[in-house]
């Protein structure tokens, strides 16, 4: 239910983090993500709660907090601003927005548990709030993404909707928007994550019947009256990542853009698996992610699993991770098979390959490739080559230095 009474926590940390209407450049700025965190820590080491700052008693203790970047009447200031805080709050609501502080249950546990720190302080949002912890499909991609990578993506969410999967998305033109729209057409579930523009997003006609049925969610760490900045649409890509199970990238481009970064991002921060469209025309921004550690997909891969759930937390998580649960969730290596596999993966290793390449070119998962790479060197069938790290099936190198000889 939509209300405009906010918990005293909430108060307090949408006093120090929200902006309220336009803003006098001699105001002095709200926090930060990173400054309100140090507020925290030092509440955490005085055992006070956010609300304690709203008590009068409690500004003597106020003024002991030291900071290099964070004046005590910065605080003060921000605390005062009661008056406007009431009147944005009333404002929002009226549109159907509510707001949640890291304090409230309602906060998701993803962005706490992935997060931590990093974790927005404030939430902005409309419709369904228990979607928020659900997890599902992540899908994003390029603005200008090409009609294949489209019909792509409204597969896999027919796929997901089928086997009662959430996407979440970010809202924007292109993959996002078809991904979320996509989902609602067919009685689906999604999150959206916006980096703009909440507001009018909370009115507009195309999510109306989504947030009427409750299979909507709409959120914003930005004020909801934000206009479009890159720096926004670029930071809110990590929300997508850590509220999914895992995320696929439909189109990238080539290290530059908000996809690529996120993902890239994601690679480092080991948040959730990545996976990544496969073909023949896919953008060299997707081949890239690929060989970085992305686990290339296709159609074929989303529909083949009998157990789609359980196929989609069986990915490993990039070499940033630290979830020891989703690690040991990896799939079981087949190490039956090699005899069966071993005429293909001869095949292909006519040239020299990474085990990356590999994996890429046989559309089989990285960690069974690097199972049977090794069991092939060991064997004595294939040959690790250094500087670069590659691999080549010994009889080609033998027939390879036969022509060279003869």
């Amino acid at each position: 239910m939509t209300t405009h009474i906010l918990s005293p926590d909430t108060q307090a940390t949408l006093l120090l983090c929200g902006i309220f209407g336009q803003t006098d450049p001699d105001t002095l700025p709200p926090l930060t993500v990173s400054e309100y965190s140090d507020v925290a820590q030092w509440l955490l080491s005085q055992k006070l709660r956010p609300a304690d700052l709203l008590q009068p008693e409690v500004l003597p203790h106020l003024r002991t907090f030291t900071h290099p970047k964070i004046s005590v009447e910065r605080l003060e200031a921000l605390l005062k601003r009661g008056g406007a805080l009431a009147l944005a709050v009333e404002n929002w609501t009226n549109k159907g927005l509510w707001i949640l502080s890291r304090s409230d249950a309602e906060y998701p546990k993803h962005f706490k548990e992935k997060l931590k720190q990093a974790a927005p302080p404030i939430l902005y949002g409309v419709g369904n709030q228990t979607l928020l912890d659900r997890g599902g499909l992540g899908i994003v991609g390029s603005r200008d993404v090409d009609e294949a990578g489209l019909m792509f993506t409204r597969e896999v969410v027919a796929m997901c909707r089928d086997e009662h999967v959430q996407i979440i998305s970010g809202g924007a033109r292109g993959v996002d928007t078809t991904a979320m729209l996509s989902a609602l057409e067919i009685n689906g579930q999604a999150i959206g994550v916006l980096a703009d523009s909440l507001s009018r997003a909370a009115v507009s006609k195309q999510y109306r019947e989504g947030l009427k049925k409750g299979n909507l969610v709409l959120i914003s760490p930005y004020y909801p009256e934000a206009g479009f900045s890159v720096g926004n649409a670029m930071g809110r890509n990590r929300y997508i990542y850590t509220l999914s199970d895992a995320t696929l990238v439909i189109d990238s481009g080539l290290s530059s853009g908000g996809t690529w970064h996120g993902a890239i991002e994601n690679l480092n921060k080991g948040w959730v698996p990545l996976l990544v469209r496969t073909g023949e025309d896919v953008s060299e921004g997707n081949k890239r992610l690929i060989e970085l550690g992305g686990t290339p997909v296709s159609l074929e891969s989303f529909a083949a699993p009998k157990d789609f759930q359980a196929w989609l937390h069986s990915f490993p998580l990039p070499n940033g991770g630290d979830s020891v649960s989703t690690k040991q969730a990896a799939p079981k290596i087949l190490d039956g098979l090699f005899e069966v596999v071993w005429p293909y993966l001869e095949a292909a290793l006519y040239q020299p390959k990474t085990d990356q390449e590999l994996a890429h070119s046989l559309n089989l998962h990285i960690e069974q490739v690097q199972a049977w790479l090794i069991q092939a060197v060991n064997m004595g069938k294939a040959k690790k080559l250094t500087s670069p790290e590659r691999y080549v099936a010994v009889a080609a190198q033998e027939v390879q230095q036969l022509t060279l000889f003869n």
